[in-house]
């Protein structure tokens, strides 16, 4: 047994657990060192702990779930070093702290602004992107931060006459006005391509 303790950094304790006859492997997308590892981590052990809750286990099949630089990174772990799970994903954080996401405050929503000709649509999607960004935003300072930023129009008028409360209400009545404008958009520019046809300047053309 020590001889096979060599060849992975766990301790004899971790690795005497044994697989529940229940276990049943999942794919999901296997860490390789360039994304967000907090995300990975709970993942995984969402669907480890529906088996188990051994964090002996848990240490077990973690190094399943890594490839490339972080499998890598696991070989060269020192033998007999691993004795929790806690241990394991202290030392994992360590080495791929660079990972992770930034956390900015709900302030930074107010540098997202429309741009004079953006599209609503556009603009929208770049101020959901910002805000999934913000933990705990409160639907207050998003109502405020999109004030500022919106340029003036007709959806910037109905949050001043009819003020949501509810984020999916908010986003219900976005599309609506984004619809409108993409259809008056598309309505101008088929009026636009009519109006620059030949038959149509040679007719006018006689009409004067």
């Amino acid at each position: 047994m020590q001889t096979l303790t060599c060849f992975h950094p766990f301790t004899l304790e971790v690795m005497h657990v044994q697989l529940p006859e229940t276990w049943r492997w999942q794919n999901f997308e296997r860490y390789d060192g360039s994304s967000d590892l907090t995300t990975h981590n709970k993942a995984y052990l969402t669907q480890v702990n529906l088996f188990s809750i051994d964090f002996c286990l848990h240490c077990q099949l973690f190094p399943n779930t890594l490839k490339g630089i972080a499998l890598k990174w696991y070989y060269l772990l020192p033998p007999l070093s691993i004795e929790s799970f806690k241990t394991f994903y202290n030392m994992f954080k360590t080495r791929f702290v660079h990972c992770k996401p930034i956390v900015t405050d709900s302030t930074s929503l107010q540098n997202v602004i429309q741009g004079d000709t953006e599209p609503l649509r556009q603009y929208m999607t770049r101020f959901a992107k910002a805000s999934m960004n913000i933990s705990d935003l409160h639907h207050v300072v998003t109502m405020h931060s999109m004030n500022l930023g919106l340029q003036p129009g007709s959806f910037f008028d109905s949050l001043y006459t009819n003020c949501s409360t509810i984020m999916d209400a908010l986003q219900e009545r976005a599309t609506r006005y984004i619809n409108i404008e993409e259809s008056s958009e598309n309505e101008l520019r088929l009026n636009c391509s009519s109006s620059s046809s030949p038959k149509l300047q040679e007719k006018a053309h006689k009409q004067v």
